[in-house]
């Protein structure tokens, strides 16, 4: 996650920026805690009790106990500004990553058709997911690609291309809602994988969401072992006035990678 120069990141934003598995922040940047207040009615005993779970949830991420030391004692109304002391230690702490196995049991058993999220996956069974993820690709109907990238992404719902491979499927098929699922758990596994982040801000921005996806496809250039291709790529999005939603995610991803 990162909070551009001269950008501010406040109150709930913080929760986003702490998720981040790598946390950046320019020299101009301002970033700032606060406890709970419950509009209308200021800090009721739910207020402060939301306070305790954020906290907690924070706590989970790996934010350091200065930070959440200041978010406790800062009031609803007023805003603690970290020191640039207090942003090192958020760059600097590692986040808690979360077992993989749970985020996959999360997300996979409701994108991916009878799995156990939790099973072991054999080398027998990586060996025929990657047989079925080769007929896939070889294929020449929708229907008997989806069948393979889907048989596939079940005996092994660990391999991120597999499940992009998936993902583009069931967006061609007019499914971008379950395919931005299977984007998102491509990225768990490998979060830099570049095609996929292409491949999610496409979703996005055809379910509407201009702003995540501009973002996806801005993480596509930077992740991408080919700088002019990606922008190529983006440019002919822009020039496409048939998808309006996707011209402008890569418009607004644009001016950001040329700034």
């Amino acid at each position: 996650t990162v909070v551009s120069d001269n950008s501010v990141c406040a109150s709930a934003c913080f929760m986003l920026f702490a998720a981040g598995v790598i946390r950046e922040h320019h020299h101009n940047s301002k970033i700032g805690v606060h406890s709970v207040n419950m509009p209308n009615f200021g800090e009721t005993v739910d207020a402060k009790s939301i306070t305790v779970d954020m906290v907690r949830f924070l706590a989970g991420l790996g934010t350091p106990d200065a930070v959440l030391g200041r978010l406790v004692r800062m009031k609803p109304e007023e805003m603690a500004w970290l020191t640039p002391a207090e942003l090192l230690l958020m760059s600097k702490t590692p986040v808690i990553a979360a077992d993989v196995n749970d985020y996959v049991e999360r997300i996979a058993v409701y994108s991916l058709p009878k799995i156990d999220a939790r099973k072991y996956v054999s080398n027998s069974e990586k060996d025929e997911s990657r047989r079925l993820n080769d007929l896939g690709l070889k294929a020449s109907s929708l229907k008997d690609k989806l069948s393979y990238f889907s048989k596939a992404a079940v005996l092994n719902p660990y391999d991120a291309e597999i499940l992009t491979n998936y993902g583009f499927y069931l967006h061609t098929n007019g499914n971008p809602l379950a395919a931005v699922d299977v984007f998102a758990l491509s990225l768990k596994l490998k979060p830099r994988r570049g095609s996929t982040w292409g491949n999610l801000g496409e979703s996005l921005s055809d379910l509407g969401d201009v702003q995540w996806a501009s973002e996806c496809f801005v993480n596509y250039f930077e992740y991408s072992s080919s700088k002019p291709v990606a922008l190529n790529w983006i440019q002919s999005m822009i020039n496409d006035r048939t998808k309006p939603t996707r011209s402008d995610a890569a418009r607004l991803a644009l001016d950001v990678i040329q700034r």
